[in-house]
């Protein structure tokens, strides 16, 4: 009897382990629709393949060098101040959730949702592997708070009022990544132009309201999450 007990359950636990069973999974990613015919993508990706091994096997290793160390000046054109490209994104950003707020329901037809997931989400990444750490100027946060004190004469946002406490580290900014990622793959309608409008519009105004608090050089170094991010990809370039 003993024996028969301790032979019985490996025998039902290699029954369950090989008995079939209908496999539960979650995936990782939102079905993508591709915007263009697929054999496009699978030609642009051959030809970048084609390319990235002529240059790799072709190019004399003189060149490349000469090639990264060189400069080639087209025109020379003053920049417009930070600030100024700040506001400017702010408005872009204002339009956008405008149009959400008010605008058509139709995510297709919609501005605010290809600005968000695409605009945003995956070609300002892009830019800032190639052209560097732009993000400290596109925020929409530190042009209107410049305005903001120019016209009140206050400190808001240059002065903190209190300190970020060094013991929390990057937690404030993991926590908003990790609600942004919620948001565009577990909420049922992350495209959709009002539920999206009103996302953005809060997490602007969190995070300005914690910038007039925290100050913004402290906020955007620990608790914003596409700050740190976008500075992490600049680097890259």
């Amino acid at each position: 009897m003993r024996q028969a007990s301790r032979i019985m359950p490996l025998v039902l636990s290699l029954i369950v382990a090989l008995t079939p069973w209908p496999a539960l999974a979650h995936g990782a990613e939102g079905g993508i629709v591709l915007l263009l015919p697929t054999g496009y993508y699978i030609l642009g990706a051959a030809f970048t393949v084609l390319v990235t091994f002529l240059l790799i096997s072709l190019l004399p290793d003189g060149w490349t060098r000469a090639i990264y160390r060189g400069q080639w000046p087209v025109a020379k054109i003053p920049p417009p101040s930070a600030a100024m490209i700040s506001c400017l994104s702010f408005l872009m950003l204002l339009s956008m959730v405008l149009a959400g707020l008010f605008g058509t329901r139709d995510p297709l037809t919609n501005p605010l949702p290809a600005f968000i997931w695409t605009v945003f989400w995956v070609c300002l990444t892009i830019l800032h592997g190639i052209l560097g750490p732009i993000w400290q100027a596109l925020n929409p946060w530190t042009g209107p708070l410049r305005v903001f004190r120019r016209l009140t004469g206050s400190s808001l946002g240059d002065v903190p009022i209190a300190r970020l406490p060094r013991a929390l580290g990057y937690a404030i900014a993991i926590l908003q990544f990790f609600g942004f990622a919620w948001f565009e793959l577990v909420d049922l309608a992350p495209s959709d132009p009002t539920r999206l409008a009103v996302a953005v519009s809060l997490y602007w105004l969190v995070n300005v309201t914690a910038m007039m608090l925290f100050g913004e050089r402290d906020w955007c170094d620990r608790a914003e999450p596409f700050s740190i991010f976008f500075s992490l990809v600049g680097r890259c370039a």
